[in-house]
């Protein structure tokens, strides 16, 4: 089980203020007076020019750019053991497109009994308006309870974050996001495994290492 929680909540933002998906959002705040911004595309128009255009757009929604931490900084957040589940893989990337950059780690743990846990850190830099926007949990308390679990807003170690789990004869699915010092999302999934056991993985995370700030 993998998830892109950037490129989702990425994907989501652009696809509600291009599409107006859902709840109509606020508009981004205008420019600044001394920068315009010209979206016009009359006529015939180069692949450059285009590019160009879409990095205004970018900016004019996520504000000036920010450099994110190293992919080593977010791969040492994740331990090589957590929960009594041992590390079978573990990726990482940094990228950047229209002078917005994330970085990105993920790493998978797996017990004998088939048990499977996949965490994911993620520094979204300028992005913090989108995830705003995005993860609408972030600013929002709800709870909902069914025969076979739950869903709900929390605070985690003083950070917001949204937990959710449903178990059944098939099987067990779970999950717990949290949104930390405005920039980081530490997501922990598991699939068959124990709710405990997820709340448990995300503990061994090192979150205070992202508290702390950036370091490069």
């Amino acid at each position: 089980m993998k998830t892109d929680y950037l490129s989702l909540a990425l994907a989501g933002s652009i696809a509600a203020v291009l599409v107006g998906c859902g709840e109509p959002e606020p508009p981004p705040p205008p420019p600044e007076p001394d920068r315009e911004i010209n979206f016009s595309m009359d006529g015939d128009v180069s692949g450059e020019q285009v590019e160009a255009a879409i990095g205004e757009f970018a900016k004019a929604l996520t504000g000036d750019s920010v450099e994110t931490v190293s992919t080593e900084v977010l791969r040492e957040v994740l331990p090589k053991r957590l929960a009594g589940l041992d590390r079978s893989s573990l990726n990482a990337s940094r990228n950047g497109m229209f002078g917005i950059q994330v970085s990105n780690a993920e790493a998978v743990y797996r017990d004998d009994a088939g048990g499977t846990l996949t965490v994911n850190v993620a520094d979204i830099g300028s992005l913090q308006g989108v995830a705003a926007m995005t993860l609408d949990w972030i600013d929002s308390d709800f709870y909902e309870e069914t025969e076979t679990g739950f869903s709900r807003t929390v605070t985690y170690k003083g950070h917001r974050a949204l937990e959710s789990f449903d178990e059944s004869d098939s099987g067990s699915q779970g999950s717990k996001v949290v949104f930390v010092a405005d920039r980081y999302v530490v997501a922990v999934e598991g699939a068959d495994v124990s709710f405990r056991t997820i709340e448990k993985a995300l503990d061994s995370v090192s979150i205070d290492k992202l508290e702390r700030g950036p370091t490069n």
